[in-house]
Protein backbone atom coordinates (compact mmCIF):
# COMPACT_ATOMS: atom_id res chain seq x y z
CA UNK A 1 0.00 0.00 0.00
CA UNK A 2 2.89 2.60 0.94
CA UNK A 3 4.48 1.56 -3.01
CA UNK A 4 1.04 2.77 -4.68
CA UNK A 5 0.34 5.87 -2.46
CA UNK A 6 4.56 6.80 -3.37
CA UNK A 7 3.48 5.98 -6.87
CA UNK A 8 0.35 7.95 -6.46
CA UNK A 9 2.09 10.90 -5.38
CA UNK A 10 4.88 10.89 -8.37
CA UNK A 11 2.04 10.79 -10.48
CA UNK A 12 0.38 13.88 -9.13
CA UNK A 13 3.69 15.56 -9.01
CA UNK A 14 4.50 14.92 -12.61
CA UNK A 15 1.18 16.25 -13.69
CA UNK A 16 0.61 18.82 -10.92
CA UNK A 17 0.73 22.23 -13.18
CA UNK A 18 1.16 25.52 -10.96
CA UNK A 19 -1.41 28.54 -11.72
CA UNK A 20 -3.84 26.60 -13.20
CA UNK A 21 -7.33 24.91 -12.42
CA UNK A 22 -8.51 21.33 -13.44
CA UNK A 23 -11.76 22.28 -15.56
CA UNK A 24 -13.45 19.47 -16.51
CA UNK A 25 -15.64 18.22 -19.69
CA UNK A 26 -19.19 17.87 -18.51
CA UNK A 27 -18.47 20.92 -15.79
CA UNK A 28 -19.49 19.26 -12.11
CA UNK A 29 -17.08 22.20 -11.08
CA UNK A 30 -18.64 22.26 -7.03
CA UNK A 31 -15.14 22.99 -6.11
CA UNK A 32 -15.91 26.68 -7.70
CA UNK A 33 -18.81 27.03 -4.82
CA UNK A 34 -18.88 24.13 -2.79
CA UNK A 35 -21.73 25.48 -0.34
CA UNK A 36 -23.68 26.16 -3.45
CA UNK A 37 -22.89 22.82 -4.94
CA UNK A 38 -24.12 21.22 -1.72
CA UNK A 39 -27.51 23.41 -1.56
CA UNK A 40 -27.92 22.41 -5.17
CA UNK A 41 -27.01 18.37 -4.76
CA UNK A 42 -30.09 18.90 -1.73
CA UNK A 43 -32.67 19.94 -4.03
CA UNK A 44 -32.42 17.88 -7.20
CA UNK A 45 -35.53 16.70 -7.56
CA UNK A 46 -36.38 20.36 -9.37
CA UNK A 47 -33.29 22.13 -11.08
CA UNK A 48 -34.29 25.73 -10.41
CA UNK A 49 -31.16 26.94 -11.96
CA UNK A 50 -31.58 25.35 -15.10
CA UNK A 51 -33.53 27.78 -17.76
CA UNK A 52 -37.13 28.82 -16.02
CA UNK A 53 -36.05 25.51 -13.75
CA UNK A 54 -37.04 21.53 -14.83
CA UNK A 55 -37.38 18.41 -13.23
CA UNK A 56 -33.85 16.80 -13.52
CA UNK A 57 -33.55 14.60 -15.83
CA UNK A 58 -30.19 13.18 -14.35
CA UNK A 59 -29.67 11.41 -10.78
CA UNK A 60 -28.08 15.15 -9.26
CA UNK A 61 -29.11 14.45 -6.23
CA UNK A 62 -26.79 11.36 -6.01
CA UNK A 63 -23.96 14.25 -5.94
CA UNK A 64 -24.65 15.09 -2.40
CA UNK A 65 -22.22 13.43 -0.56
CA UNK A 66 -19.06 13.91 -2.99
CA UNK A 67 -20.65 17.76 -3.06
CA UNK A 68 -20.33 17.66 0.91
CA UNK A 69 -16.56 16.02 0.66
CA UNK A 70 -15.62 18.98 -1.83
CA UNK A 71 -16.78 21.48 0.93
CA UNK A 72 -14.62 19.51 3.37
CA UNK A 73 -11.62 19.04 1.28
CA UNK A 74 -12.17 23.58 0.30
CA UNK A 75 -11.41 23.85 4.14
CA UNK A 76 -8.06 22.42 3.85
CA UNK A 77 -6.52 22.68 0.25
CA UNK A 78 -6.21 26.16 -2.02
CA UNK A 79 -9.07 27.06 -4.26
CA UNK A 80 -7.38 26.17 -7.50
CA UNK A 81 -6.36 22.84 -6.24
CA UNK A 82 -9.60 21.40 -5.16
CA UNK A 83 -10.41 19.44 -7.81
CA UNK A 84 -7.42 17.75 -8.70
CA UNK A 85 -6.41 16.58 -5.09
CA UNK A 86 -9.86 15.27 -5.21
CA UNK A 87 -8.88 13.00 -8.27
CA UNK A 88 -5.53 12.29 -7.23
CA UNK A 89 -7.40 10.96 -4.16
CA UNK A 90 -9.71 8.77 -5.98
CA UNK A 91 -6.77 7.91 -8.10
CA UNK A 92 -5.20 6.66 -5.15
CA UNK A 93 -8.43 5.05 -3.22
CA UNK A 94 -8.96 2.86 -6.43
CA UNK A 95 -5.79 1.43 -6.63
CA UNK A 96 -5.40 0.11 -2.85
CA UNK A 97 -8.72 -1.21 -3.03
CA UNK A 98 -8.00 -3.18 -6.15
CA UNK A 99 -5.07 -4.52 -3.99
CA UNK A 100 -7.14 -5.16 -1.01
CA UNK A 101 -9.21 -7.29 -2.95
CA UNK A 102 -6.79 -9.62 -4.65
CA UNK A 103 -4.73 -9.75 -1.53
CA UNK A 104 -8.37 -10.83 0.02
CA UNK A 105 -9.03 -13.16 -2.56
CA UNK A 106 -5.46 -14.97 -3.26
CA UNK A 107 -4.15 -14.85 0.12
CA UNK A 108 -5.23 -18.31 0.95
CA UNK A 109 -4.72 -19.53 -3.04
CA UNK A 110 -1.25 -18.53 -3.90
CA UNK A 111 1.43 -21.15 -3.66
CA UNK A 112 4.57 -19.43 -5.57
CA UNK A 113 4.02 -16.20 -5.31
CA UNK A 114 3.38 -13.80 -2.59
CA UNK A 115 0.23 -12.59 -2.46
CA UNK A 116 0.94 -9.07 -1.49
CA UNK A 117 3.45 -9.17 -5.00
CA UNK A 118 0.00 -10.41 -6.69
CA UNK A 119 -2.28 -7.82 -5.38
CA UNK A 120 0.31 -5.03 -6.22
CA UNK A 121 0.78 -6.07 -9.84
CA UNK A 122 -2.80 -6.16 -10.06
CA UNK A 123 -3.13 -2.54 -8.81
CA UNK A 124 -0.75 -1.04 -10.66
CA UNK A 125 -2.07 -2.84 -14.13
CA UNK A 126 -5.92 -1.35 -12.37
CA UNK A 127 -3.75 2.20 -12.00
CA UNK A 128 -2.32 2.35 -15.14
CA UNK A 129 -4.23 0.66 -17.93
CA UNK A 130 -5.72 2.61 -21.16
CA UNK A 131 -8.68 2.95 -19.79
CA UNK A 132 -8.12 4.66 -16.40
CA UNK A 133 -5.84 6.56 -18.75
CA UNK A 134 -8.37 7.99 -20.95
CA UNK A 135 -10.80 8.38 -17.43
CA UNK A 136 -7.86 10.39 -15.41
CA UNK A 137 -6.40 12.26 -19.03
CA UNK A 138 -9.84 14.26 -18.79
CA UNK A 139 -11.78 13.51 -15.60
CA UNK A 140 -15.41 13.57 -14.76
CA UNK A 141 -16.54 12.43 -11.46
CA UNK A 142 -18.44 10.13 -12.18
CA UNK A 143 -16.08 8.31 -13.63
CA UNK A 144 -13.24 9.07 -10.87
CA UNK A 145 -15.50 7.73 -8.29
CA UNK A 146 -16.67 4.60 -9.76
CA UNK A 147 -13.21 3.56 -10.64
CA UNK A 148 -12.31 4.55 -6.88
CA UNK A 149 -15.14 2.42 -4.94
CA UNK A 150 -15.70 -0.60 -7.62
CA UNK A 151 -13.22 -2.26 -6.13
CA UNK A 152 -14.10 -1.65 -2.26
CA UNK A 153 -17.93 -2.11 -3.19
CA UNK A 154 -16.89 -5.84 -4.98
CA UNK A 155 -14.98 -6.42 -1.47
CA UNK A 156 -17.24 -5.70 0.81
CA UNK A 157 -20.38 -7.21 -0.74
CA UNK A 158 -18.40 -10.49 -1.17
CA UNK A 159 -17.46 -10.63 2.53
CA UNK A 160 -21.17 -10.37 3.61
CA UNK A 161 -20.84 -13.95 2.21
CA UNK A 162 -18.60 -14.72 4.50
CA UNK A 163 -18.99 -17.30 7.15
CA UNK A 164 -16.64 -15.83 9.51
CA UNK A 165 -17.61 -12.82 12.01
CA UNK A 166 -20.50 -10.78 12.40
CA UNK A 167 -23.01 -10.45 9.31
CA UNK A 168 -24.78 -7.02 10.58
CA UNK A 169 -21.39 -5.93 10.91
CA UNK A 170 -20.42 -7.13 7.34
CA UNK A 171 -23.55 -5.47 6.22
CA UNK A 172 -23.40 -2.14 7.96
CA UNK A 173 -19.38 -1.86 6.27
CA UNK A 174 -20.78 -2.53 3.00
CA UNK A 175 -23.37 0.40 3.71
CA UNK A 176 -21.49 3.00 4.87
CA UNK A 177 -19.11 1.95 1.44
CA UNK A 178 -22.39 1.85 -0.56
CA UNK A 179 -23.36 5.86 0.91
CA UNK A 180 -20.22 7.09 0.03
CA UNK A 181 -20.11 5.56 -3.19
CA UNK A 182 -23.70 6.91 -4.41
CA UNK A 183 -22.36 9.76 -6.53
CA UNK A 184 -20.96 7.78 -9.12
CA UNK A 185 -24.87 7.33 -10.43
CA UNK A 186 -25.03 10.74 -11.08
CA UNK A 187 -24.07 9.08 -14.71
CA UNK A 188 -27.13 6.72 -14.14
CA UNK A 189 -26.09 4.15 -16.45
CA UNK A 190 -22.68 3.52 -14.24
CA UNK A 191 -25.33 2.51 -11.29
CA UNK A 192 -26.89 -0.21 -14.04
CA UNK A 193 -23.05 -1.41 -14.25
CA UNK A 194 -22.91 -1.68 -10.60
CA UNK A 195 -25.75 -3.65 -10.24
CA UNK A 196 -24.41 -6.23 -12.90
CA UNK A 197 -21.50 -6.85 -10.91
CA UNK A 198 -22.94 -7.12 -7.44
CA UNK A 199 -25.34 -9.99 -9.61
CA UNK A 200 -22.34 -11.55 -10.39
CA UNK A 201 -20.75 -11.38 -7.14
CA UNK A 202 -24.23 -12.81 -6.08
CA UNK A 203 -24.40 -15.75 -8.10
CA UNK A 204 -20.92 -16.39 -7.74
CA UNK A 205 -21.55 -17.79 -3.85
CA UNK A 206 -24.29 -19.53 -4.55
CA UNK A 207 -24.98 -22.94 -3.16
CA UNK A 208 -27.96 -25.23 -3.34
CA UNK A 209 -27.05 -27.04 0.02
CA UNK A 210 -27.08 -23.40 1.72
CA UNK A 211 -29.73 -22.03 -0.42
CA UNK A 212 -31.64 -20.49 2.84
CA UNK A 213 -28.49 -18.92 4.13
CA UNK A 214 -27.51 -17.61 0.59
CA UNK A 215 -31.01 -16.52 0.10
CA UNK A 216 -31.16 -14.64 3.27
CA UNK A 217 -27.71 -12.87 2.80
CA UNK A 218 -28.13 -12.03 -0.61
CA UNK A 219 -32.01 -10.27 0.14
CA UNK A 220 -29.58 -8.40 2.89
CA UNK A 221 -27.60 -7.30 0.46
CA UNK A 222 -29.60 -6.17 -2.14
CA UNK A 223 -31.69 -4.60 0.57
CA UNK A 224 -29.01 -2.14 1.59
CA UNK A 225 -28.16 -1.42 -2.52
CA UNK A 226 -31.46 -0.16 -2.87
CA UNK A 227 -32.19 1.59 0.38
CA UNK A 228 -28.93 3.68 0.39
CA UNK A 229 -29.68 4.49 -3.20
CA UNK A 230 -33.20 5.12 -2.85
CA UNK A 231 -33.05 8.99 -2.32
CA UNK A 232 -31.81 9.27 -5.79
CA UNK A 233 -33.34 6.33 -7.48
CA UNK A 234 -36.76 7.21 -6.51
CA UNK A 235 -36.53 11.10 -8.23
CA UNK A 236 -34.99 9.12 -11.16
CA UNK A 237 -38.26 6.67 -11.68
CA UNK A 238 -40.86 9.73 -11.07
CA UNK A 239 -38.63 11.49 -14.16
CA UNK A 240 -38.41 8.29 -16.41
CA UNK A 241 -42.11 7.60 -15.87
CA UNK A 242 -43.50 11.60 -16.47
CA UNK A 243 -40.56 13.19 -18.72
CA UNK A 244 -38.38 10.82 -19.86
CA UNK A 245 -39.52 9.86 -23.51
CA UNK A 246 -40.54 13.55 -23.76
CA UNK A 247 -37.72 15.42 -22.94
CA UNK A 248 -34.73 13.00 -24.64
CA UNK A 249 -36.89 13.42 -27.54
CA UNK A 250 -37.27 17.07 -27.82
CA UNK A 251 -34.52 18.19 -26.55
CA UNK A 252 -32.33 20.65 -28.92
CA UNK A 253 -28.85 19.30 -27.91
CA UNK A 254 -29.90 15.72 -28.86
CA UNK A 255 -31.61 17.00 -31.80
CA UNK A 256 -28.70 18.56 -33.01
CA UNK A 257 -26.01 16.31 -31.34
CA UNK A 258 -27.28 12.86 -33.54
CA UNK A 259 -30.89 11.61 -34.63
CA UNK A 260 -30.08 8.68 -33.10
CA UNK A 261 -30.48 9.90 -30.16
Amino acid sequence: ICALLLTVCIVAFANFQPGTHLAGWDNIQTDLNPLLGVKRAYYAVWEEYQSLGLLAGMAHGSDLIRAIGVYGLSLVVPFVHVRFVEHMLLFAGGGVGIYVLMYTLLRKEARHVSPQILGLVGALFYMFNYGTMQIFALPLEAFSLFFAFLPWLIWAGMRVYDKRGNVSKRLFIFALISVLATPFSYVQTLFVVYALVMGMVSLSTFSVRKFIQWLKLTLGLWTVILVTNMFWLVPQMYFVATGGPTAVQHAKSNQLASPDV
